[in-house]
């Protein structure tokens, strides 16, 4: 059987698929009448269909996260949803009341976890944000650290984000890109976090892109903490606006984000230019992932990715600015 980074993508899909065969029924007991794949792009999602009810089962193929951290993560989301300032997608219990399934992928090379969660009905904004959703995402960030500050948990805690590479492995080094360029990048970043160490740090998101939030009538919900750390809370708005300026040409919504935000980030100590270095570190995480995935559909994704991400941090250098409608596709 050929190894799982060799495939396809949609046969990638198909050994996945094949490995949870009867796992919700046998692990979870639920009665599974359909089973839809949602997105095989990070980790692996499919949707749950189970008589007229609906739940989110995430494969984590990418994120190898150890168990305690995946418990911290379910710990917390459960924290967030009992205080119902805004919607979160519950953690499903399995049938002797844990929440992680262990899968066995042929030739994947490691051990895989599932966690089921509930099924979040409205749509996923993706790049069609609007004044309201920005205003929106704001609030329930902040509302987020504000639950975040409260937070506890018996288990191991959080891994915590204070260098360039979030902790992951560093993989740049040998690969075809300008490493100079990135280096100092990070070198700009590292002072960022070094003047944010006064400040306390709390439990965030650390992904709150517009791919994980939903919006209807109901308002505005949250979802995918498989990437949730400890960090200051200002990296959460730094991380958002990576995304968000990466998916239109229309920043002055961005002025509605931090009215609902009700922050600024002068108010840790920052200057305009290195909150800015925040919001282009998100650029080393991802060309650092992208350089290291199985993905299929990633990898074929890979080098035009890095090319625009390099383009995007000399723009960044020459001008202070993360400005992604600024710099030529």
């Amino acid at each position: 059987m050929k190894p799982y980074a060799s495939l396809t993508a949609k046969n990638q899909v198909g050994r996945i698929r094949a490995a949870i065969e009867g796992v919700v029924e046998s692990e979870w007991g639920i009665s599974v009448s359909s089973l839809r794949l949602v997105s095989h792009e990070y980790n692996t999602i499919f949707r749950v269909d189970a008589g007229h009810l609906r739940y989110a089962l995430r494969v984590n193929v990418a994120s190898a996260h150890p168990l305690d951290k995946m418990r911290a993560e379910i710990a917390f989301v459960q924290h967030l949803s009992e205080a119902k300032t805004f919607k979160v997608a519950d953690p499903i219990p399995k049938a002797d009341g844990s929440f992680i399934a262990n899968i066995s992928i042929p030739n994947f090379g490691r051990p895989v976890h599932a966690v089921l969660y509930e099924w979040l009905p409205d749509p996923t904004v993706g790049d069609l944000a609007t004044a309201e959703i920005m205003s929106s995402l704001g609030r329930a960030t902040h509302e987020l650290h504000l639950l975040g500050a409260s937070f506890s948990f018996a288990g191991t805690p959080f891994p915590s984000l204070t260098e360039p590479y979030y902790g992951d492995p560093y993989r740049l080094p040998e690969q075809d890109l300008d490493l100079p360029l990135f280096e100092e990048c990070a070198d700009r970043v590292a002072c960022v976090f070094a003047k944010l160490e006064s400040h306390p740090k709390i439990p965030i998101h650390a992904d709150l892109h517009l791919h994980n939030i939903k919006f209807g009538r109901a308002g505005l919900s949250v979802f995918d903490f498989d990437d949730a750390m400890i960090s200051w809370p200002i990296m959460d708005a730094a991380i958002s606006m990576w995304y968000f300026r990466n998916l239109t040409k229309a920043p002055e919504l961005e002025a509605h984000y931090w009215e609902g935000f009700g922050r600024s980030s002068a108010e840790f100590g920052l200057t305009s230019e290195e909150f800015e270095t925040l919001v282009a570190a998100r650029t080393l995480l991802l060309v650092n992932d992208i350089v290291g995935t199985q993905n299929a559909r990633a990898r074929e994704e890979a080098v035009p990715f890095v090319r625009r991400c390099e383009a995007l941090l000399r723009h960044f250098l020459n001008s202070r600015r993360f400005a992604p409608w600024e710099v030529p596709e």
